[in-house]
């Protein structure tokens, strides 16, 4: 494996005003992700752009990606998706400019779902539909566990905006939804998808995991790949001693950081997984 160090960070931003991508500049995050259908949202702040600059990075519904990592690992996206708010401010040296971002936020604010689908109709085809027609700027990202679902029995009609939708077949049918740098993605209630990274001493853990009731939170340096849905394995002799196992679905974190001398982290929330089923 490669060695976390000299970190890169990497913001673009696009839309009426042009275009800006930002490397060299100071850049903060703080970013937090979790599987509900709830959209993901972070808050980017870059140092002394120029004033040109400044006007270029957008108004609201314009499109913000953020990527981290480093060199000698390479980098992934952290944060993905439109922009709600942009100010800029003064300290004693510098000029901030901080932007609001939510991850879905324009579906999650225009979506809107009326339609009825006949008795018979897949889930997975309602969802689809659903996505199409009521998740602007959403691509379809992983839909696990929505093909082994029953068909409908009856005729299902719903009326509502996106996210209520949503929610109501995630409660009719045990599954988890959630948009994930600007895609949907679905997970059965004790599913995952099925991409693991090894979080230990050795790739970054920070400090000892902390047992909860669930599962386990967590600490190390920012890896891009540890993302919601997706498992982490812990190496630690907390977790032995605990009796606890080592693989854990992410049910939450929080990537937070910049890119010159300070924290570069994310916090992990881990629901046990057991038997190949999550649980707790």
């Amino acid at each position: 494996m490669g060695q976390k160090y000299l970190r890169i960070v990497k913001a673009s931003f696009s839309g009426g005003g042009g275009s800006l991508v930002v490397t060299d500049l100071k850049i903060e995050f703080d970013i937090e992700k979790t599987i509900s259908g709830v959209p993901n949202a972070g808050t980017v702040r870059v140092y002394n752009l120029s004033a040109a600059h400044r006007q270029a990075v957008g108004k609201e519904f314009d499109s913000v990606q953020l990527e981290a990592g480093y060199q000698g690992t390479g980098t992934g996206i952290i944060l993905k998706g439109k922009i709600r708010e942009v100010f800029h401010q003064r300290d004693e040296t510098n000029v901030i400019t901080e932007v609001k971002v939510g991850d879905g936020d324009e579906a999650e604010r225009k979506g809107y779902v009326a339609k009825t689908w006949p008795t018979g109709t897949k889930v997975k085809d309602i969802v689809e539909d659903i996505r199409r027609e009521g998740m602007p700027g959403i691509s379809r990202g992983e839909l696990k566990g929505l093909d082994d679902l029953p068909t409908t029995k009856r005729p299902l009609t719903l009326v509502s905006g996106t996210r209520r939708a949503m929610d109501q077949l995630g409660r009719s049918h045990n599954f988890y939804w959630s948009y994930q740098n600007e895609a949907l993605e679905t997970i059965p209630a004790d599913g995952y998808l099925d991409q693991r990274v090894v979080i230990s001493a050795q790739t970054g853990m920070i400090g000892v995991p902390t047992v909860t009731d669930s599962g386990i939170s967590v600490q190390c340096l920012l890896d891009p790949a540890i993302r919601p849905n997706r498992l982490i394995e812990v190496i630690s002799d907390v977790l032995d001693m605990n009796g606890k196992p080592g693989t854990y679905r992410v049910n939450g974190l929080r990537y937070y950081g910049d890119n010159m001398d300070g924290d570069f982290n994310v916090d992990v929330e881990g629901q046990t997984l057991s038997g190949g089923k999550v649980s707790g």
